[in-house]
Parts: structure tokens; sequence; C-alpha cells
């Protein structure tokens, strides 16, 4: 029995986005581990921020611009990920360089994670970011928290038995005046 044209079609084209979703992931994975060595190259590099001050401009152009085009880099939930390394990256360089990450974090906090809050990948990337940098999210200028816990919350209710023990840690930090 031979395969109808459309049938063959259908398949060629599924194959053709596996395949291109294989490359999308290895091309975010790449990225993801570019910014992660460059964080570290810059957080241990003994010069005074200069190597910072260097590449910033790079990842800046990357995280800023990147994301700030929604249908190319913000709507696939696999790229949590890259997106909180960028975040990272502008949590331990921003003040050498004077730049104010802000806008970057109410990005994901406000646009991106609603979006994408039901993904268990991108919940737990997002808690275990939030956890790590707790004190950094909490005070100074970023204080996203007060701004962000509906969003939180939300990977609360998508996964109510996934997540409780890093939700129940950032609950006192979403708390305060600004989130009544």
């Amino acid at each position: 029995m031979q395969t109808p044209p459309h049938a063959a079609r259908g398949a060629a084209a599924a194959a053709a986005a596996e395949a291109f979703s294989r490359n999308e992931l290895l091309v975010e994975a790449t990225a993801l581990e570019a910014i992660r060595t460059l964080d570290a190259l810059c957080s241990h590099a003994e010069d005074g921020g200069a190597c910072a001050a260097r590449i910033f401009p790079f990842i800046r152009r990357f995280g800023v611009d990147g994301f700030n085009r929604p249908s190319e880099r913000t709507a696939c939930p696999q790229r949590a990920c890259v997106f909180l390394g960028v975040m990272q990256f502008f949590l331990n360089h921003a003040r050498v360089v004077t730049f104010d990450a802000a806008p970057i974090f109410r990005l994901f906090f406000l646009g991106y994670l609603p979006a994408h809050d039901a993904d268990p990948f991108v919940a737990w990337s997002t808690l275990s970011f939030c956890a790590r940098n707790l004190r950094s999210l909490l005070h100074g200028e970023l204080s996203i928290f007060s701004r962000a816990f509906p969003a939180i919350l939300r990977i609360g209710l998508a996964h109510p038995t996934s997540f409780v023990d890093q939700l129940v840690e950032l609950l006192p930090a979403m708390i305060g005046p600004e989130s009544w």
C-alpha cells in the first residue's frame, strides 16, 4: 500500500519541525553556557570590573535587545534558562557598569513568567533563581517580589505539590506593605 502524498508531506514537515526544535534547544544551551562562562570570567577577574565593562555591552545587546522581541526570544518555555542567565549576569555585574537591570527583570517576571508559568521547567528554574538571589531581589532598586508575587504564586497554583518547599521559602519575601 502506497502512502498518500499529503501524509508523506506531513511526516516530512513533522521531522523538519523536530530537527528545528533540537537545533533551537542546542542554540539555547550554547547561549546559556556562553553567558555563564562570561559571568564566571567577570566574577573571578582581578581587574576591578574592567572585564565586566568590556563584556557587558554584548550581554546587554543579547539580553535587552534579544528579549525585547517577544515573538522571537520569549515565545518558547525553553528560553527561560537563557533569560535567567542574562538576569544573573545583570545581578552580578550591573553595579560595576552602572546599568539599570530593573526593566529586564520586570519583562521576565511580569511578561514572560505569566505566559509560561504552567511549564514545570520554567517554574523550577524561576523558583531556583529567586531562592539563590533572594537578598539581591529583595533589596535595592530591584525589589521585584512586591510586584511579581502574583506571577510567582501562580506557579504554586499550576504545580500545587511540586514546588511547595521553594514557595514556602519565598513566601515571606513576597509579603510586605506593597503587596497588600
